[in-house]
Order: C-alpha cells, then structure tokens, then sequence
C-alpha cells in the first residue's frame, strides 16, 4: 500500500514502527511495515526480502533512543532554592527600604520654615509674617537651615544608594545560584 492510495490514518500506522532485518553479512537493517514483502539492499550488497506483514512482526522491534531526562543532582537543587530564596528575601528588603526610607522634608519647626523658605516668592500675607516671625527669633535656626536640607536630602541620597546596591547585590547572588544550578550537570558530565 502506498501514501497515495491508504487513509492518513492507516499510513501513520503503518509507518509506526521499525524492525530489525538480518542480512546474510551479519548487519541489521531498519525495515518499516510498508516495505514487507519488497526487497531491501544491504551497504554490503546483496539483496534481502523483507517478510510480509504477517511475519514482519516477529522480528525484534527497533528501540527508539529514549533519552532520559536530565535528573538534578542534590547541589543543584540546593542551589537552585537559593537562587529563590535570594530573589525573595531581595524583593522583601527592597520594599522594606522603600517603606521606610526618611522623608525629604526637615521634621518640625525648621521643616516648617524651609518649607516657608522654599516657596518664599509665591507667600501670601499671613505666611510671610510666619517665616519673619521665624527670621525674628531664631537667626541661627535660618543661618543652619540650609546645611539642614542639604544634609536631610543626602540621607536619602544614602539610603536611596545603599538599596540600590543592596538590591542588586541579591539579584546577582540569585542570578548565579540559578546558572550554577542550570549549568551544574553540563560542567560535570564528560565530554
């Protein structure tokens, strides 16, 4: 039966499975069930008929080579798990450094007077007295106020960084626990 003539159906059945045929010279040749009962040449020559269906299926079934599927070794798994926790315990820390990290904004009553002083072109009557009121009774809070807001700004330059790199830090640990663990069993295998 050819592919023209037999049902999809019945020529991928037909093409299932593969036997091994013995040639007089001692090889094994790979025959499918559509060659039974036609003739099959052999690398050494001489021609071999191939039985018909019948007893075409007696003969020993080629095995397809199954590869089995990669196991991880222990360490890899160990490493891999890691890699996990790694990622998790970064992306907590992360969110507990957004969540805590210190305001921009000078706390009490300086706060108040950089804020004043900030927006001190656009202030309106009663805010204009509040920040002469501040001028008036503590000049040395007006003269460090600045040195104040740059160093409330570098503190969250600080901690801004420093989550940063600690951040990066766990995604670099997790990155090479998983390509450690994924690369494991290539590096110990023999080539």
């Amino acid at each position: 039966m050819s592919p023209d003539r037999a049902p999809p159906i019945v020529w991928c059945i037909l093409m299932g499975s593969q036997y091994l045929l013995s040639c007089h010279c001692g090889r094994e040749l790979t025959v499918e069930k559509t060659q039974a009962g036609t003739q099959v040449e052999c690398d050494c020559g001489q021609s071999v008929e191939v039985p018909v269906l019948r007893k075409l299926t007696t003969l020993k079934k080629k095995t397809a080579r199954s590869e089995k599927p990669a196991s991880w070794s222990r360490g890899q798994g160990i490493l891999f798990v890691c890699g996990v926790l790694l990622l998790i315990a970064g992306t907590i820390s992360s969110i507990q450094f957004y969540r805590s990290m210190p305001s921009p904004n000078i706390p009490g009553r300086p706060g108040l007077a950089a804020d004043l002083d900030s927006r001190s072109d656009s202030l309106g009557a009663v805010e204009t007295l509040t920040l002469w009121n501040f001028y008036q009774d503590s000049p040395d809070l007006m003269v460090r106020l600045p040195s104040e807001i740059e160093s409330a700004h570098n503190r969250r330059a600080a901690w801004i960084l420093f989550a940063w790199v600690l951040g990066f830090l766990f995604l670099l640990a997790s990155l090479l626990c998983f390509v450690f663990a994924l690369r494991g069993k290539r590096l110990g295998q023999p080539t």
